[in-house]
């Protein structure tokens, strides 16, 4: 991510479903890496369209150049562009996931998003991440 990595890699995307979500760009603007921004706009469409949208009650970022939290060397994949996290208060790195019926909950979603190549956090085998979804597959 040095030199004009970004300004070659990272664009600006207009998610419409983030418009009024608590802590996303007032006017639904994140950054991502140019390469899976067709998926990531397919993915929030298609929750949308099911009736999920209201899932989503909080955003706490996408591309952001840090490390793995923990790490002394490892960058994240929000270095990369290709991560976002959701419902973070209620999916906290390092804790079990919000379940069906519990505030913040993203259980629902998480089909949508691996269908369109995307892994899901909650998944981890280790170090459970429910708020983080990054993409694992281009399509």
């Amino acid at each position: 991510i040095l030199g004009d990595w970004v300004a070659k890699n990272i664009v600006k995307v207009f998610i419409p479903q983030l418009v009024g979500v608590p802590f996303a760009p007032k006017d639904g603007q994140i950054y991502f890496h140019k390469l899976g921004v067709n998926q990531l706009k397919s993915a929030f469409q298609e929750v949308e369209d099911k009736g999920l949208k209201d899932r989503i009650i909080s955003w706490s970022g996408s591309f952001y150049p840090r490390k793995v939290r923990g790490s002394a060397t490892a960058l994240s994949n929000h270095s990369w562009g290709s991560a976002f996290d959701i419902n973070a208060p209620e999916n906290w790195l390092g804790r079990e996931p919000a379940r069906i019926g519990q505030k913040g909950c993203l259980l629902e979603l998480v089909p949508i998003f691996n269908k369109y190549g995307f892994y899901w956090g909650g998944h981890y085998a280790k170090r459970k991440d429910g708020m983080h979804f990054e993409l694992a597959k281009l399509m």
